[in-house]
């Protein structure tokens, strides 16, 4: 892959400037299609695996083929898998900004069957990835990030179907799942090639808050403890339901706003996956050790600064404060950090019943 090019004149603008009307087809569950017109009124970016904008629903209630729930919204939250435009992903592989010549030998790849052979090995050749991606040309990394946003488009609908019963209380309302054409220059397209090509969204109810990361700026001292508690307890309320998370991180909450109080939605499943059914208690609470979720709420160490903790809030009986190990211990920062890490494991799994104990056993042959 490329080093990236964050060359700002290639914009999003051209595609999803604020104003435009786009069309997006959905499946409704009698099997039919529908088409849902929504008029772009924000962008939320930065746009990191996904195109976040605000938009506006037009005539959504003048179609019977469309469900009840979103026929009542007036606005919601699309999210666009977009590989063209998600810069986290492109960055993150050295991949250079979007433009239009790369287009080109995207489709040029995709109708001469390139892309699907590249794909194919992508797929089964042990180590493809590893062994050649620092030679694949500019259709072979198109290929690669439609495919890993693919993955990122699957796994937030599944998230949300697996914690449907949250779904408006500490995450969004799902509202749908759609597909946004781009028009190929009128190229004949197989099946598989038109899965590479095509753009897949979601939409979600909008949330008129603030992030998690600038709360210090957005809510009153006396709120920070209660909101951080929130978002610790989403976190838990995922891992009951077998699910990591590998993008929990501050921007990933939404903090609304409501009446004295506020609440705490989190957002963004793209990097969620669920515990096999093979996997053993050791190794799922090793892989929710290594995540570090709760940890990641404040990633950047800065609520701690204002005198917020990221409490499990255990019975007091149990009397063990993780934090103090570094002041009582001749040990450095990240292996007091990494003890502690093991202990609230171990405390959530006495404590909650749900936790397993094999790893506490498994990790502290390691210390």
């Amino acid at each position: 892959m490329a080093a990236a090019n964050t060359d700002d004149s290639n914009t999003p603008n051209l595609v999803y400037p604020i104003g435009k009307i786009i069309h997006l087809k959905m499946s409704t569950p009698n099997q039919k299609q529908a088409t849902l017109h929504v008029k772009i009124k924000q962008q939320k970016q930065p746009w990191t695996l996904s195109c976040g904008m605000v938009v506006e629903l037009k005539d959504a209630g003048d179609s019977e083929s469309i469900s009840a729930t979103l026929r009542n919204q007036s606005e919601a939250f699309l999210k666009m898998f977009d590989r063209r435009f998600a810069e986290q992903i492109r960055q993150d592989n050295g991949i250079d900004a979007w433009s239009g010549d790369m287009e080109q030998e995207f489709l040029t790849a995709l109708t001469s069957g390139r892309a699907e052979e590249f794909l194919r090995k992508l797929q089964t050749v042990l180590d493809f990835q590893r062994d050649t991606e620092d030679d694949w040309d500019a259709a072979e990394n198109e290929v690669y990030l439609a495919t890993e946003l693919r993955k990122c488009f699957a796994s937030e609908i599944a998230t949300y179907a697996r914690l449907e019963e949250y779904q408006g209380k500490i995450i969004p309302r799902f509202l749908a799942s759609f597909i946004l054409d781009v028009p190929s220059s009128n190229m004949a397209l197989t099946t598989q090639q038109q899965e590479l090509f095509k753009q897949q969204g979601i939409l979600l109810q909008y949330l008129a808050g603030f992030s998690l990361s600038t709360l210090v700026d957005n809510a009153p001292e006396t709120s920070w403890q209660a909101i951080v508690d929130q978002a610790i307890e989403i976190v838990h309320v995922l891992g009951d339901h077998g699910i990591l998370n590998a993008d929990v991180r501050p921007d990933n909450f939404i903090v609304v706003p409501k009446d004295d109080s506020y609440q705490v939605f989190m957002i963004d499943f793209g990097q969620c996956r669920f515990r096999r059914e093979n996997e053993s208690d050791a190794e799922w609470g090793r892989a929710k050790w290594r995540q570090d979720e709760e940890g990641a709420v404040d990633r950047a160490g800065k609520f701690g600064s204002y005198g917020i903790a990221l409490d499990f809030n255990l019975p007091q009986e149990i009397g063990v404060k993780v934090r103090a190990i570094s002041m009582i211990s001749k040990i450095t920062k990240r292996d007091a950090e990494e003890l502690a890490s093991r202990w609230q494991i171990l405390l959530r799994g006495l404590v909650g019943g749900e936790r397993s104990l094999a790893l506490a056993a498994d990790t502290g042959r390691g210390s």
